[in-house]
């Protein structure tokens, strides 16, 4: 996974490296060193990430519904509800 195929992701997502972060359980700085290709995802997030394009294509307006769902539920229950639009 490159730099851009992360940075591509979330702006299709419209969420923000802080909330790409929370999603993968990882630091906002993190997020911002894949997207400047100083580091790489691991195969599990990259799959996750990955994942995340798929949700996008099945609902293109996934975006603000993952924000509403970090900001209420917290990371884990919308990671399920973003894995369940990839994959039903």
């Amino acid at each position: 996974m490159t730099a851009g195929d992360v940075r591509t992701c979330r702006a299709k997502l419209h969420i923000s490296q802080a909330e790409l972060a929370q999603l993968l359980g990882v630091h906002s700085l993190t997020v911002s060193k894949w997207e400047r290709g100083k580091l790489r995802p691991t195969a599990y997030q990259a799959a996750l990430i990955a994942a995340f394009d798929v949700a996008v294509e099945h609902k293109p307006g996934i975006g603000p519904a993952i924000e509403r769902s970090l900001a209420a539920n917290g990371p884990i229950q919308t990671l399920y509800g973003v894995l369940k639009a990839a994959f039903g």
